[in-house]
């Protein structure tokens, strides 16, 4: 296990606190269940899925809910998820963390892609952006989408977005891909 320095320290909760206020899409300083509710809503409005498509998207999503015990009922406020995402996650053996991270975006992944081929295209990730954070630019989504795309074929694969969802959970290091994964970084 590695011991991050200060500042790696600071730049990793500012990653976690760009993903809470990401997912926290009704802006009540919790995460809940009914982030995730709206975030599959939006999802299917905004892709206009079918039936079939919107009922999976909404499966995925409350996987990702669940996964993180997030039952009817339960919010967890901005501090405590802060505190979970950076000291308790820290404590937990690298492979138990790819783990948890790969369970999550997993999902996560099955969500975003709409049309089930197998990979994200430009447009359901910019779908999946616009439904987290309506604010983020679309220069900014195409970049984001460019650099998990790591082998530049215009699409993301599985393992390309896993990557580079564990890169941005877990990693310390200071790169393009960490800053603007769920868009820029909040301050």
């Amino acid at each position: 296990m590695m011991n991050p320095t200060d500042s790696q320290i600071a730049f990793r909760l500012r990653k976690i606190k760009t993903n809470f206020d990401r997912l926290d899409v009704d802006k009540d300083g919790y995460m809940s269940r009914m982030d995730f509710e709206l975030i599959a809503k939006r999802m299917n409005e905004l892709s206009n899925a079918t039936d079939e498509q919107a009922e999976a998207c909404h499966n995925a999503f409350m996987h990702v809910a669940d996964t993180f015990g997030y039952t009817p009922g339960v919010r967890i406020a901005k501090e405590e998820a802060i505190k979970f995402g950076s000291e308790v996650m820290l404590k937990k053996p690298w492979e138990e963390q790819r783990a948890m991270c790969d369970n999550f975006h997993n999902a996560v992944f099955d969500a975003v892609d709409v049309n089930r081929d197998g990979h994200i295209s430009l447009e359901e990730y910019k779908t999946y952006l616009q439904a987290l954070a309506p604010d983020i630019s679309d220069e900014d989504k195409v970049k984001s989408f460019n650099l998990i795309d790591v082998n530049h074929d215009s699409e993301i694969s599985r393992e390309e977005f896993l990557n580079a969802s564990f890169e941005y959970f877990h990693g310390f290091e200071e790169n393009e891909l960490s800053k603007v994964f769920f868009g820029p970084l909040v301050p």
